[in-house]
């Protein structure tokens, strides 16, 4: 759609009130490579080549970008959703990230750099969104967990591809499972923290998932304690999605007050 853009000269990335810094940073990046000499600014400019990036409500001049190079904003796609394109803008060469969300944004900057050769970006028109809501993977294998330089790479693997789920749940990692109702210590916490802060960088949701059910006492008050204080240790580090794993247990209560709490049956469902 059009003539190239190109990014070997001085590159005005156009933010508005738009702060996500992974957006901002990978631009910044992008412009980098390709010999460009990137500079922020909050308005647009009237030299050289502008990135325009951000939401609509966050920069306006984005959706207007979008609506003159497509006929279209980002406005209406699903979540994580984006319009980008490239061409002439009030006569100046113009490349637009406009996301219907941060994270779609964040998204647009991904493909921005999967399109740059060499110095430019070829004239595009791109309207891009997921068709599934969840996509990421679940580190949830028995055997030698992660490292967690793997997992800081898997992390940031995950944005590139616009992946934005990391669900952290390791069968060898005892105070997941065998010993679960322990806190962690102070070096795992900041592990944890350094890989949630890691994350959260790179778009992506970091799940906690919990698997007490080796000897989880279901009708047990300390047991429902242990379970949401393990959680309140996580949620300090900035967690907000969290499950318990019920998988690969025995089939039959570990305590007295459930027998007598609940029937036990052979009808199990799986």
């Amino acid at each position: 759609a059009g003539t190239d853009i190109s990014l070997n000269d001085n590159v005005t990335i156009v933010t508005g009130n738009f702060t996500d810094s992974a957006t901002i940073d990978a631009v910044k990046a992008i412009v980098d490579s390709a010999g460009g000499n990137a500079v922020l600014s909050s308005e647009p400019t009237d030299s050289g080549t502008q990135i325009v990036v951000g939401t609509d409500d966050a920069n306006g001049v984005a959706s207007d970008v979008a609506e003159a190079l497509t006929g279209k904003s980002a406005e209406g796609l699903a979540a994580e959703g984006y319009v980008l394109a490239s061409g002439s803008y009030k006569d100046q060469p113009s490349i637009v990230l406009n996301g219907i969300d941060t994270r779609g944004t964040f998204y647009a900057s991904q493909t921005l750099r999967q399109l740059v050769s060499d110095d430019s970006v070829p004239g595009v028109k791109v309207r891009d969104w997921p068709l599934m809501e969840i996509r990421g993977s679940i580190e949830g294998f028995y055997g030698v967990p992660w490292s967690h330089q793997a997992r800081l790479d898997q992390l940031a693997f995950y944005g590139k591809h616009k992946m934005n789920t990391y669900i952290y749940t390791p069968k060898d990692d005892v105070l997941l499972r065998n010993e679960w109702r322990t806190l962690y210590g102070d070096d795992e916490v900041s592990q944890l923290k350094e890989l949630v802060d890691g994350a959260n960088e790179h778009h992506v949701d970091f799940t906690y998932a919990l698997s007490p059910g080796l000897d989880l006492c279901y009708s047990s008050d300390d047991d429902f304690n242990a379970t949401t204080t393990k959680f309140n240790q996580i949620r300090d580090l900035g967690v907000h999605s969290f499950y318990i794993a019920l998988d690969d247990i025995p089939l039959e209560f570990h305590c007295d007050s459930d027998s007598e709490k609940w029937e036990e049956t052979d009808d199990y469902r799986w």
